[in-house]
């Protein structure tokens, strides 16, 4: 994950909207993610490059820290911790992913030693 930043420095959470159009079956597609990647076709699986892509990053958000610091804290058993920048960002591409079942901060391996 690249640190996509705003101008004036603040972090991006990067998400975009990708077209696909198959150049074997001529299946067309639209699939969001956190980079503009190839994907498999779902009705002939042939790796596809995106035709095109809408950029929906967006800048952190105070919600995003607190989001991640409530999951954080809650998987610690209730411990105080303070989301990081990278904890902010995974909360907020998570949300955008489909919500809260998909955060999984990279610190959390770390937390508590």
């Amino acid at each position: 994950m690249s640190e996509l930043c705003t101008d004036d420095g603040k972090a991006m959470a990067e998400w975009y909207e990708n077209r696909y159009d198959c150049p074997e079956c001529n299946t067309e597609w639209i699939d969001e993610w956190s980079c503009m990647c190839n994907d498999r076709c779902p009705e002939c699986h042939c790796e596809t490059q995106p035709s095109s892509s809408i950029d929906l990053s967006h800048p952190l958000s105070e919600d995003d820290y607190q989001g991640a610091t409530r999951l954080i804290s809650h998987a610690l058993g209730g411990t105080l911790v303070e989301a990081s920048q990278k904890d902010a960002k995974a909360y907020a591409e998570a949300m955008m992913e489909g919500g809260e079942n998909r955060f999984f901060p990279r610190s959390f391996g770390t937390i508590g030693r």
